[in-house]
């Protein structure tokens, strides 16, 4: 049967398993340790922090940059100072960042 002749009803239905499904898949990746990024929905093993930096939500090396452009306007200084030193450890340890102290002058 094609699907442009089934009822509102029928595509409901189809909608809703599929939506189910997906829901189990993502659960079973989750078993399997995997995380997904807040961003990109991308997943990654997570064993030890490396594959996605965890403040708050969890995300990869390739979206943290958009991502904290994002987030940081939307949040307290306060909180801002502890997600970057965050970041600033997290770049470190895991991708070899340097970091590199303005002078004043």
């Amino acid at each position: 049967m094609n699907t442009k002749t089934r009822n509102p009803v029928e595509n409901g239905q189809e909608l809703a398993c599929v939506s189910r499904e997906l829901d189990n898949i993502r659960d079973g990746l989750k078993m399997l340790g995997l995380k997904q990024c807040s961003c990109c929905r991308k997943y990654f093993m997570c064993p030890d922090g490396k594959n996605l930096l965890n403040a708050g939500q969890l995300v990869c090396v390739r979206c943290v940059s958009s991502w904290w452009e994002q987030c940081s306007p939307k949040i307290s200084i306060e909180e801002r100072n502890t997600i970057e030193h965050q970041i600033l450890r997290w770049l470190t340890s895991y991708y070899e960042a340097k970091v590199i102290l303005a002078s004043a002058g």
